[in-house]
């Protein structure tokens, strides 16, 4: 009888305990700013809002060409503009920093690292995946 109410005890304690992973105003924060907590450390400022972010990641702009996968050629300019396979590409600015582009069905997400080469990965128009060889890059 004494197990059984130890049992029952010890359920009701960790049925009461609630856990959450970050508090209410952290959270409000990251949805004010649009960043995610991974992008914080990457740069996302939390007291922005979505759209200075968004206008911040745009002058980060890295430099590079790069080679993905067979027959996808990527490079950038200083105006944001991606050109894949020499044809400028559908940009899509993210509030941490990251670049979606897109062009005949394949898709590219530059993440921009400051000093350090971008990292860039790549969906193939027949849905290969896989991460671009970088060629070149200044910062």
């Amino acid at each position: 009888m004494k197990n059984q109410w130890i049992v029952i005890a010890g359920v009701a304690l960790l049925a009461n305990t609630s856990a959450y992973a970050i508090d209410a105003k952290y959270r409000e924060q990251l949805e004010r700013s649009g960043c995610t907590q991974v992008s914080v450390d990457q740069g996302c400022d939390i007291n922005k809002t979505k759209a200075q972010n968004a206008k911040a990641a745009s002058g980060r702009m890295p430099l590079f060409a790069a080679k993905c996968g067979d027959g996808l050629n990527i490079d950038s300019n200083r105006a944001g503009k991606i050109y894949m396979n020499g044809k400028v590409a559908k940009t899509i600015k993210r509030p941490n920093g990251q670049i979606s582009a897109n062009s005949a069905g394949a898709w590219v997400d530059v993440t921009p690292r400051g000093a350090e080469e971008p990292m860039i990965t790549y969906t193939a128009k027949d849905k290969n995946i896989g991460s671009c060889e970088i060629l070149s890059f200044k910062q």
